[in-house]
């Protein structure tokens, strides 16, 4: 799974950046709907953001999403330094 989001994570934010910048409210809320499935096995906060940004779509708000596209991005390209370090050792010293 790790590799997988790694693989698809720079392409879902590219699709959903460019339906922010076009104002595409329809293809934001695929695009956003789509990262938020990816992202939320290893990130309840950055599925929660990813969740926003489809809302918004849905809403037909996507002229308003630059601040929180950023927000987004920030954080999936984080969880992509993070994962790849992760051990079962690490997640087992987490329960």
């Amino acid at each position: 799974m790790i590799q997988l989001f790694g693989e698809e994570t720079p392409g879902l934010l590219a699709r959903v950046e460019a339906a922010v910048r076009s104002s595409d409210a329809q293809q934001l809320r695929k695009a956003a709907h789509a990262l938020r499935g990816l992202v939320s096995a290893f990130s309840t906060s950055t599925a929660d953001a990813a969740k926003v940004l489809e809302q918004m779509g849905i809403d037909g708000r996507a002229q308003e999403a630059v601040e929180q596209f950023e927000a987004l991005n920030r954080m999936v390209w984080q969880l992509r330094a993070i994962l790849p370090t992760l051990t079962i050792e690490k997640l087992r010293a987490q329960i």
